[in-house]
């Protein structure tokens, strides 16, 4: 379809307003961006990328455009082109991270891929790179610190930091320095060791209780600490208190454990000389600050103090002979742990569990955490007879330990996912805090900016506008919002918008300062970029032919152009500041608001087509790009649209897709075998007439080579029709008789009429199928054969040869064989194909056979493989029937390929039946020469009688004229007599001799 010069133009000024509002809003970006297409060359890349090239010493970029990527960035890595691929295959954004050496410089990047489809196809990808180089480098550091403080706590005097696998053996994979002297063990002597095992210290008492306060603690993912006893080096027993917590992967699979383990022998002592002289301070206990209970092996209250009394609400005469699960212990606790059974397993094994922290329930409903201390008590005989516990009141450690908590975590988070620069000071401008946007900004970690001023991070110019900005607020003690600009060596500007806020101490004075800053660069350079081009871009955008509005949520337009108000007939007066909405169908309307709804900052542009109902009552078809533009809190302010209308295009299509829809009906509806062929051979389509012919399907032929479907021997031939059709040279017939092979692998013979489709290197070829007609041919020839072998062949058995040959001949997926009746048996006579000679002489002697005799009817008979039948696949066995009588059995053999149509079976049927008949006119002409040959006899038989009479006779009359009298006249009268009979034999020779005349000239005897 040729595309008038107008429409080429317009569609051409389109393209070109469109790229430049397209680099507008590239250049606005903060990242660096460019764009390639399919052949991987650069199209387009912006402002910011163009400085993050030559910041990083990639050559000039003006020679890129139109390169591909790799050559203008050789040291990219080969996987980059593969990404490149997968987008444009998949059609999905991919974000990737790459480390790359520019120059002997590590340069580490975010990258995401995005790809650009029109009708359906990737045709550009549009690359956005963020630079996280110092991000990196921070990280690295971050890592360092960590180190150092391992090695620092590694060397904590007093008490050992370890990290240890899970398993019950306690393998150390790392223990401090503080090991040797709580355990007589050096570092390397039990880490990774085989022999000494940390789990093996542990007393063998407490092991088992260690080992379930651990899976308890790990399955809800929160630390662990109990007290437990060790055999050091040298035997000696130790009381150690562990501090401890799971190490999960971001599977949440357990790793590791890590914690600290501290000597609390003297403690323990101590405890253990209080519990003895219980007795003598017993008043003590009764007013201590704790809750003091002693416990029965069964779980029972024999000793209430007064704290107890007061702290849950229950009677010391409540408490006494119950247990504490059915007063103040609830049995599991607000985290679903059961504390039923753990209480039993503390009244039954107290030293396995010195210490332990419960949720606690009081009289009034309130919840206290108590923190248990728990010691066996023995009677003389060293049998348990009790359990003496003193439990700590811990809740508001708890509550402050999980708001404290909660609270680094959350403020943590959200400081690091903040991108803005976020910092906390103390009030001499020393920093305290800062997230990761900070340490990024000044490229250096936490731990090397914490104490330090801004003279010590910023460069001098910043540092003064950060100093000035903090007196302004330690002086005004309150907030202040200032712009700040900071300066690169190639003098580029970038521009931050911060707030700082006073933070008050008790005594009403500034103590610390938190300031946030946000980089601003790109929204001052494109509202810079936007004041440049407004007024530059307000008299092409008047002067445009498109169609440009612009309006609100609300749909209160703000903007149009005047080929938009000439469109609708409309003043811009009339149409500014209303909701003005063209006439629109109620499904289209639809659609478009479905549209204008799905616009986000993240995808920001759509593209629909739709009617629109002018006010002559006409439609016509408008196309418009829709962008909706956001604030910085994502909001839709705007939208933006530019349309023209598509009528004639629509038109066009229209047309196009009814001569399509005419082209496949007329192709489909032939009524002949139809295919196209590529200018390779290649099968580009078929029609269904060709698939119910040839049994292929549609699926089966698109894309393969056309010269598979013929004769082997017939390739040749057709390969150089198809390309002389091509070429200069010698222009092919235009039908031309060959073979296909069908899908079953039978050969069909056809006619091929083949053209050339105009403007192209196609072929069309309209394929006649010849089979039924050439096989119709085939079997008249042989019919006539067969019947000039009846006129003239004499003898049976030669007859019935020469038939078999010349059946043979009809199909080369028939055999067949013919077999003459004698008495009550099958004699076979002949086979078209000798190698079945063995199958004929079995079948004549079976039952079929026998059936279709005795019936006279005509049997059709197919195989499976299991039948032994094998190469055939079918039987058809025809009698050879006159009058009723079966003279022998015509069997033809088919092959799996063979066709056997009804009127070719009505056809061999007639065929038998005439042999039949021949069968037995060669009979008769066998009696009938015999009766020739007898009256042959009798005929001398009579001409030798008639001279035998006929003769003496004659002697007789003479003698008895010349002798005379009455007995001569006698002799006359006998002689009359004789001669009478002698006269009716003539007759009778003559009509002997007639009939013989008659059989040799009307039916060839006796010649």
């Amino acid at each position: 379809m040729r595309i008038p010069p107008s429409d080429r133009k317009q569609a051409t000024e389109e393209i070109r307003a469109a790229n430049k509002r397209y680099i507008e809003i590239l250049d606005s970006m903060p990242d660096a961006i460019h764009v390639i297409d399919r052949d991987m060359r650069i199209v387009l890349f912006n402002r910011v990328f163009q400085r993050w090239c030559r910041d990083l010493g990639i050559p000039h970029l003006a020679g890129a455009i139109g390169r591909r990527f790799d050559e203008v960035f050789p040291f990219l890595p080969s996987s980059v082109g593969e990404e490149y691929r997968q987008v444009f295959s998949t059609g999905r954004p991919l974000e990737t991270e790459e480390t790359t050496q520019v120059q002997e410089r590590r340069v580490v990047t975010h990258t995401t891929k995005i790809p650009v489809s029109e009708n359906g196809t990737v045709e550009r990808i549009v690359t956005v790179i963020r630079d996280i180089t110092s991000l990196k480098d921070a990280e690295d550091a971050i890592r360092e610190n960590e180190r150092k403080l391992e090695n620092l706590m590694s060397n904590l005097p007093g008490m050992m930091v370890y990290r240890c696998t899970p398993d019950p053996e306690r393998t150390m994979e790392f223990v401090s320095e503080g090991c040797r002297e709580l355990t007589g063990y050096a570092p390397g002597e039990l880490v990774d060791s085989g022999h000494n095992r940390y789990g093996d210290l542990i007393h063998p008492e407490d092991r088992i209780s260690i080992g379930n306060s651990i899976r308890e603690a790990l399955g809800t993912h929160e630390s662990f600490s109990f007290e437990y006893r060790i055999r050091t080096r040298d035997g000696r027993e130790r009381w150690v208190w562990e501090l401890g917590r799971g190490i999960f992967a971001d599977t949440g699979e357990i790793e590791a454990l890590e914690g600290l383990i501290s000597d609390i022998s003297d403690r323990k002592a101590a405890a253990e000389a209080l519990w003895e002289s219980e007795e003598k301070y017993r008043e003590l206990v009764e007013h201590a600050n704790s809750v003091i209970l002693k416990l029965d092996t069964g779980g029972k209250i024999t000793f209430y103090n007064e704290y107890a009394e007061a702290l849950f609400g229950y009677s010391k005469n409540e408490a006494v002979g119950a247990s504490p699960v059915d007063l103040f212990l609830p049995a599991t606790d607000s985290d679903g742990r059961d504390l039923r059974s753990l209480f039993t397993e503390v009244c039954r094994n107290p030293d396995a569990y010195p210490m332990n922290e419960t949720e606690t329930k009081t009289r009034d409903g309130r919840t206290v955490w108590i923190r248990w201390i728990n010691r066996a008590i023995y009677d003389t005989a060293g049998v348990l007879s009790g359990v003496l516990t003193v439990g700590v009141d811990i809740t508001e450690r708890k509550i402050a330990e999980k708001a404290l908590s909660d609270m680094n975590a959350r403020l943590y988070t959200l400081l690091n996912a903040l991108p803005d620069v976020v910092y906390f000071k103390d009030a001499a401008g020393r920093h305290l805090l800062v997230n990761r946007a900070f340490e990024n900004l000044v490229s250096m970690p936490l731990s090397k900016i914490t104490g330090k001023t801004n003279r010590d991070l910023l460069p001098a110019s910043l540092a003064a506008q950060c100093d000035w900005s903090d007196a302004k607020v330690l002086g005004g003690r309150r907030s202040v919002t200032t712009r700040e600009e900071l300066s690169d060596p190639a003098g580029h500007m970038t521009y931050f918008e911060t707030i700082k806020v006073p933070i008050f101490n008790n005594a009403g004075d500034v103590e610390n300062i938190v300031g946030v800053s946000r980089n601003i660069t790109g929204r001052i350079e494109a509202e810079a970029s936007i004041r440049e081009s407004e007024e530059r871009y307000r008299a092409v955008v008047e002067d445009q032919t498109e169609l440009i509005s612009r309006f609100r949520p609300d749909g209160t337009q703000v903007f149009v152009n005047d080929a938009y108000c000439r469109y609708v007939g409309k003043t811009r007066d009339e149409i500014i500041g209303t909701r003005f909405k063209p006439c629109i169908p109620t499904e289209d309307r639809v659609r478009l608001d479905a549209l204008l709804s799905s616009l986000t900052p993240a995808s920001s542009t759509g593209t629909i087509e739709h009617r629109i109902i002018m006010p002559d009552k006409t439609v016509r078809w408008q196309q418009w790009i829709d962008r909706g533009f956001f604030d910085e809190q994502g909001t839709l302010r705007e939208i933006q649209s530019v349309g023209r209308d598509i009528t004639a295009t629509k038109d066009a299509e229209e047309a196009h897709r009814r001569s399509e829809d005419l082209y496949r009906t007329v192709f489909e509806t032939t009524g002949s075998a139809t295919m196209i062929l590529n200018d390779d051979g290649t099968i580009w389509r078929a029609n269904s007439e060709f698939s119910s012919l040839f049994g292929f399907f549609s699926e089966d032929l698109e894309g393969k080579s056309a010269l598979d479907l013929f004769e082997e021997e017939e390739r040749g031939r057709l390969r150089l029709y198809h390309r002389d059709r091509r070429g200069s040279g010698p222009f092919p017939p235009r039908s031309y008789e060959t073979w296909i092979i069908d899908r079953q692998g039978m050969r069909r013979d056809v006619m091929l009429t083949v053209d050339m489709i105009p403007e192209t290197q196609q072929s069309v070829v309209s394929i006649l199928d010849l089979t039924a007609q050439k096989q119709a041919e085939r079997l008249i020839n042989v019919a006539n054969a067969i019947n000039k072998l009846i006129v003239h062949e004499r003898n049976v058995t030669d007859l019935l040869i020469s038939a078999c040959e010349e059946f043979g001949r009809l199909n080369r997926y028939f055999v067949v064989s013919i077999s003459l009746r004698d008495g009550e048996i099958l004699r076979p006579v002949a086979i078209s194909d000798e190698r079945f000679t063995g199958t004929h002489f079995s079948d004549v002697e079976g039952k079929l056979f026998s059936e279709v005799v005795k019936s006279g009817n005509a049997m059709f008979e197919t195989y499976s493989e299991e039948d032994g039948m094998d190469p055939f696949n079918a039987l058809l066995i025809v009698p050879m029937t006159v009058e009723s009588d079966v003279k022998g059995i015509l069997a033809i053999y088919l092959y799996p390929m063979a066709h056997m149509r009804d009127q070719e079976i009505e056809s061999m049927k007639t065929l038998a039946d005439d042999l039949a008949y021949a069968i037995k006119s060669i009979g008769i002409e066998t009696e009938k020469r015999l009766v020739l040959e007898q009256i042959e006899k009798n005929i001398e038989q009579m001409a030798v009688l008639n001279d035998h009479i006929r003769n003496p006779l004659q002697a007789i009359v003479g003698l008895a004229d010349l002798q005379g009298g009455e007995m001569a006249e006698k002799i006359f009268g006998q002689a009359q007599e004789i001669d009478r009979i002698i006269h009716r034999l003539d007759i009778g020779w003559v009509e002997s001799t007639k009939i013989r005349e008659f059989l040799v000239k009307h039916y060839g005897m006796g010649k």
